[in-house]
């Protein structure tokens, strides 16, 4: 069979006097190849539409990839020109930071030329290797009397500056170690031979690019002088000092201890003993007193002399103060009387140690005597006593030990 497009076209024929219809007839036409071409054309209009619908879309795309790209083009280029703004506010910091420094290291640098030369001190610059004085001061001229040429490119040594030349050798020990050293004294000497004390202060640094010295020294020799006449009048001064602590000492001992037996005097003990009373009265500390006195010396004086006498004395009270306690307070009371302070002693401790120093005097022979006896009064310190009534009781006892037949120990009441 075969598929045909076809068109018809009809028509109606009327009657001229009653329009009614008197026929049809129809045209038939073969459109097959109108409608491939219709259709072809449909086609090409679609295809054009969807290549036209895909251009406008990647025209689109295009167009906003590019309006992207602009707008990140113009995001950097603000981006670059606030860069290039920061840049060039950097750049005249920099150089205004440049320019100061530069001012300030030329300032720095005349206020070290003025300080360099103008400084009364002795300002070096030397190698740290070899100590080759790289540059100096007109300090270093006024106080070493070398000129500055003559000492640029030598060393202290060989200008005989150092006086002891080890003196360098300790100086360069402590710098190596310290990388400063500060107030290290030394003695150097002049160009004319005259030897004077320096006060150095020094510095490890780089000068032109060496390792060097920077050396101030300062002339002490004035201050070294004043401080050797300070230690001489000092010394003389202590000296005086301790002749008049010794003359003090003596006066003391003098005034306050017996000088033939070494003991303590009657000065002194009233004084020791008005002083324990009072610590009695606050504390309520026992205190008690011994009075004793050699029997019959009278009669040993008369028969061996007083020579005799004396030495007897003196052993008794070795012998005594040998068995008492460090605080005890042993004194000669006058002629063959003697008195003993007991602190922290009642009535009864203080009468066995008067009976222990009674028969240790009398038990033990002083030659040539031989035998020798004393009488002791004991009395305990009271509230209401004075130290005039309280001596008076311990004396009171030792007389009626006496008048009981001497060598014997009496209480006071």
């Amino acid at each position: 069979m075969v598929n045909l497009r076809e068109s018809a076209s009809a028509r109606l024929v009327l009657k001229e006097q009653t329009q009614e219809a008197e026929g049809v007839y129809a045209i038939f036409e073969d459109i097959t190849q109108r409608k491939q071409a219709e259709q072809e054309i449909l086609a090409l209009h679609a295809g054009l539409e969807q290549r036209v619908a895909e251009r406008t879309a990647a025209l689109a795309a295009e167009i906003a990839e590019r309006q992207r790209l602009t707008e990140q083009l113009s995001v950097r280029e603000a981006h670059y020109r606030r860069l290039n703004a920061d840049l060039e506010h950097h750049a005249e910091e920099r150089i205004a930071q440049i320019r100061a420094a530069g001012a300030a290291l030329r300032e720095s640098e005349a206020r070290y030329h003025a300080a360099f030369e103008g400084s009364l001190d002795a300002i070096v610059i030397s190698r740290l290797e070899g100590g080759v004085y790289l540059d100096v001061n007109q300090g270093f001229v006024d106080i070493t009397g070398h000129e500055r040429d003559a000492a640029l490119g030598r060393t202290g040594i060989e200008l005989n500056i150092w006086a002891d030349p080890r003196a360098r050798g300790a100086l360069i020990d402590q710098v190596r170690q310290l990388q400063k050293v500060h107030n290290f004294e030394a003695v150097f000497r002049r160009k004319n031979g005259e030897e004077f004390w320096g006060l150095m202060a020094v510095t490890q640094i780089e000068f032109a690019g060496i390792p060097c010295l920077l050396s101030v020294t300062r002339d002490i020799n004035e201050r070294k002088q004043l401080e050797q006449a300070l230690r001489q009048a000092r010394d003389a001064a202590e000296t005086a000092n301790q002749a008049l602590r010794e003359a003090n000492a003596e006066l003391n001992q003098l005034a306050t201890t017996d000088s033939l037996t070494g003991i303590w005097n009657r000065r002194y003990f009233e004084q020791a003993t008005t002083f324990e009373m009072a610590r009695t009265h606050r504390y309520g500390d026992p205190l008690s007193v011994v009075m004793f006195d050699i029997d019959h010396f009278k009669i040993v004086n008369d028969r061996y002399g007083h020579q005799t006498g004396d030495a007897i004395l003196v052993a008794l009270s070795q012998r005594v103060r040998q068995n008492l306690r460090a605080a005890d307070v042993l004194a000669r009371w006058g002629g063959e009387e003697f008195v003993v302070m007991l602190p922290h002693c009642g009535a009864r401790d203080a009468e066995k140690l008067a009976e222990k120093l009674r028969a240790l005097i009398a038990n033990q022979p002083f030659p040539p005597v031989g035998s020798v006896t004393s009488s002791f009064g004991v009395a305990t310190f009271q509230p209401q006593d004075t130290l005039d009534d309280w001596l008076k009781r311990a004396d009171d006892a030792l007389y009626e030990a006496k008048a009981a037949g001497r060598n014997q120990v009496r209480q006071a009441r």
